[in-house]
């Protein structure tokens, strides 16, 4: 007759009080009573092991299964949770109280009805007595295994070393070509990169810079008659004119020679200054009718007479003249030289910087004794060797400060012609 059987589990938990709770859980399963079966267990078998002697001869008996469903938990109304806080573990069943279990009689006719309708449907296999070394292989596969240890190149046999080694070196040796054949391409790629740069950019040639040539030297203008000397002078603004022109003239020059003095300037541009300029920076006061004239041509000479002392007392007094030349487009100025008379020395009174001339009164000029050159005219002043020429010839105007220079250059002009 089936019974039932208990199984449970204990939960701890705890109350408000702290105090240990346990609470049960039973569930039941229904089985057929374990006196109808034989229980045959591994214990007699590893005695019987030790003792040297064979396992008990005892047939397979065919497995259970139970197929009945579980019946639901019941509940145990005389059961409380104080009883089973000190509910003591089961023991296993001793000696005396498997002798008293039933013997099962060997053979088929011994064996309740259902367990002879199981054994008939059991495969053969499943009733084969296992042997000594079947049992001891499956306490082998239940048992751990320890881990096996790594495996070293000292623990295979030397052929397999020989290999290892083998295919490390080769290993090692793929790398270093790896590693050259980089390198190599670098600089392969370098040297490509630097030789395509050199023929494109290095190898072409340069074009020749031209070389630094200082900007042309400013040439003064063309004199208007043959010189002996030429003597530039150059002023930053044209407020030192004055003075240049002063220690010029004061300078040691050969006597009866001509020398040309051109004025260039150099602020803001470098260049020579026009006649125009020296007659604002002169005071020059020349009439409009002649500045008609004018053919944008001038020279400014500086002739050193051989008479110049007459006396110990007069030897201070320099014996260089300041003349001018001018170039006309028309020489039919004579009127207008002759109306000019009146007040041509207060005009030009900056020719005789190295000199104090007095001023005259009235000024009244006569003609030269010269018959080939007219009009030449002057006017004495109150210093020997000092007056005030002037002359027609060749389109040009000559202004000096003496007799002496006024022939000098006319001589030169007619010879010339």
């Amino acid at each position: 007759m089936p019974c039932e059987i208990l199984a449970g589990s204990l939960t701890k938990v705890e109350d408000k009080t702290n105090k240990a709770i346990y609470v049960t859980h039973i569930t039941t399963k229904s089985v057929e009573p374990i006196a109808q079966f034989f229980i045959r267990t591994m214990k007699s078998d590893m005695e019987a092991i030790k003792q040297g002697k064979t396992t008990t001869q005892v047939d397979q008996l065919p497995l259970v299964s139970i197929t009945e469903a579980p019946t639901p938990i019941k509940p145990f109304s005389n059961l409380s949770v104080a009883s089973l806080q000190r509910r003591e573990p089961s023991k296993p069943p001793t000696e005396s109280l498997l002798k008293k279990a039933p013997e099962i009689k060997k053979g088929p006719a011994a064996l309740p009805a259902e367990i002879k309708k199981i054994e008939a449907t059991t495969p053969p296999e499943t009733l084969k007595q296992k042997t000594e070394s079947e049992i001891l292989q499956t306490i082998d596969q239940k048992l751990p295994k320890a881990p096996t240890p790594p495996e070293t190149l000292s623990q295979k046999p030397p052929a397999e070393i020989s290999i290892k080694a083998q295919e490390i070196k080769s290993k090692k040796i793929k790398q270093i070509k790896v590693v050259f054949i980089v390198i190599l391409g670098i600089f392969l790629i370098a040297g490509i990169s630097g030789a395509t740069y050199y023929f494109i950019f290095m190898a072409q040639p340069k074009p020749e810079l031209p070389e630094f040539q200082p900007p042309p030297e400013i040439k003064p203008p063309t004199p208007l008659l043959s010189i002996n000397s030429t003597e530039i002078i150059t002023i930053k603004d044209k407020t030192t004119l004055v003075n240049k022109l002063t220690s010029v003239l004061a300078s040691d020059q050969p006597e009866g020679t001509l020398k040309y003095i051109p004025i260039k300037i150099t602020e803001p541009e470098e260049k020579f200054i026009s006649f125009k300029e020296l007659a604002e920076i002169l005071n020059f006061n020349i009439p409009q009718e002649i500045m008609g004239q004018y053919n944008d041509q001038y020279s400014l000479i500086i002739y050193s007479q051989k008479k110049g002392i007459i006396s110990p007392f007069l030897k201070n007094i320099s014996k260089n003249r300041l003349c001018l030349i001018l170039a006309l487009k028309n020489s039919d100025i004579e009127d207008t030289l002759i109306e000019w008379e009146k007040t041509i020395l207060q005009d030009l009174k900056l020719l005789y910087l190295n000199f104090n001339v007095a001023p005259i009164s009235e000024a009244v000029f006569s003609n030269s004794e010269r018959i080939d050159i007219t009009p030449h005219r002057f006017i004495n002043l109150n210093t020997s060797y000092l007056s005030l020429d002037y002359a027609l010839f060749q389109n040009k105007l000559i202004i000096t400060t003496s007799k002496e220079s006024a022939n000098k250059i006319l001589d030169i002009m007619f010879n010339a012609s």
